[in-house]
């Protein structure tokens, strides 16, 4: 994905236009129009401008590219799992919904500095053989990298404790860890995807048949979901 960003002021308004679209099919001649139209509007409001009061220096300046602002739009899309799958619900997350519903574990993210969360759930209408079942993503923005990397750290301990078995990492994001669950009786394994990038941290459950788990299929969807929030912060690059 490529995104185009226009920032620009008129008298003590700031604004800023951006378009996200697939590289390769970005316009900037476009976005450029919608900036002028954006400064029509604002001209139309206050032609001659308005007295701007003393600039006053910010008490912290911090780079717009440091730190994820929202989860919204760190999670997978449609395009992004496998043809069949449909969107079964989506929308904003509180910690514990977050957490799985583990009321500990929520009130661990309140504690870390939790902001915000969105996830997305996939499921097919019928089963295909191997194919996966159900994608869920989610993704919480926590206060800082500081914040997030010991939320990573407390989901890693309860992967352990709750007997999943260790996958290793995903070599996606600034640090990730994945591990497998199984249930015979409901003749399903899961394999649970963890990664933080900065101070997002993004779970990935993907569930299979019984010991029918992908691992390519689990490898393409943390690349896919870190590309995502590469891009939030204007560092999107070739994964190494």
């Amino acid at each position: 994905m490529t995104t185009t960003g226009i920032a620009f002021r008129h008298a003590n308004a700031l604004s800023l236009v951006s378009y996200r679209a697939l590289s390769g099919e970005d316009d900037p001649m476009y976005v450029i129009a919608l900036a002028r139209k954006q400064l029509a509007l604002q001209k139309a409001v206050a032609p001659a401008g308005v007295l701007l009061p003393a600039a006053v220096p910010p008490a912290r300046l911090e780079s717009f590219t440091h730190a994820h602002g929202l989860a919204t739009g760190l999670v997978l899309t449609v395009t992004d799992v496998p043809a069949g799958m449909r969107v079964r619900n989506e929308g904003s997350m509180s910690a514990t919904e977050f957490a799985a519903e583990n009321a500990d574990m929520g009130a661990m993210l309140v504690d870390h500095g939790f902001l915000s969360a969105y996830g997305r759930v996939f499921t097919r209408n019928s089963q295909f053989g191997k194919e996966a079942r159900m994608i869920r993503s989610g993704t919480a923005v926590l206060m800082d990298s500081a914040a997030a990397h010991t939320a990573f750290v407390d989901f890693v301990d309860l992967a352990s404790a709750i007997g999943g078995h260790s996958l290793g990492s995903v070599g996606a994001g600034d640090e990730s860890f994945a591990f497998q669950l199984d249930n015979y009786e409901a003749d399903a394994s899961y394999v649970e995807v963890l990664l933080r990038h900065r101070n997002a941290l993004s779970l990935i459950e993907i569930e299979f048949p019984a010991r029918m788990i992908s691992r390519p299929l689990t490898l393409e969807l943390a690349k896919k979901q870190v590309t995502y929030q590469l891009a939030d912060v204007g560092m999107l690059k070739p994964f190494h």
